[in-house]
């Protein structure tokens, strides 16, 4: 069952939590649910940084995504469609196989979408928010400010700690790659 709906997350871009006993899916792409300041963070227990970023080198992210898919117009037979990057130092190719039956257009953004995600979230964050933060869950889209600037994110696992704070794991996030 997790593979079936691994295949269908890649192909439409929703993610799956467990909230209150239920399993949801959440459809990628939704707006902020809320603002948090950079001065609302919570120093971590071993050390005084409140932010974490890590940003992954550009030598590990593909420079070609493939989707390999049933092709609707040609009689179910296994189509292909390809995005690349040109512009990089990258030469990894990632390949996606679904045993979906779409059209042309359909794969090919898949692979474009698939492609500009790999890469936008490539900066990951890990921070603590203090308890009236606790119900925030995977999936929430959030922004992060600070000194002016704005980080739009993408929680993406969250464990509660010591007093009600939450350590939070989130990677960036560019909404309108979704449109």
């Amino acid at each position: 069952v997790r593979s079936c709906l691994e295949q269908l997350a890649a192909a439409y871009f929703f993610d799956c939590v467990e909230s209150d006993g239920l399993l949801k899916f959440i459809k990628r792409g939704k707006v902020s649910s809320i603002t948090i300041d950079f001065t609302e963070l919570v120093p971590s227990q071993d050390t005084i940084d409140t932010l974490s970023i890590t940003r992954t080198q550009e030598l590990e992210l593909p420079r070609q995504v493939d989707v390999i898919y049933l092709n609707r117009t040609a009689d179910f037979q296994s189509g292909t469609q390809s995005s690349q990057r040109q512009t990089t130092n990258a030469q990894d190719a990632t390949t996606v196989n679904l045993p979906i039956v779409l059209s042309d257009q359909e794969a090919k953004v898949v692979a474009d979408v698939s492609l500009y995600n790999a890469w936008v979230g490539r900066v990951s964050y890990q921070a603590t928010l203090p308890p009236k933060y606790a119900a925030l869950e995977p999936t929430d889209v959030i922004t992060l400010t600070k000194d002016g600037a704005s980080y739009l994110l993408r929680l993406k696992q969250n464990k509660l700690v010591r007093s009600g704070m939450q350590e939070i794991t989130a990677v960036a996030e560019d909404v309108s790659s979704y449109d």
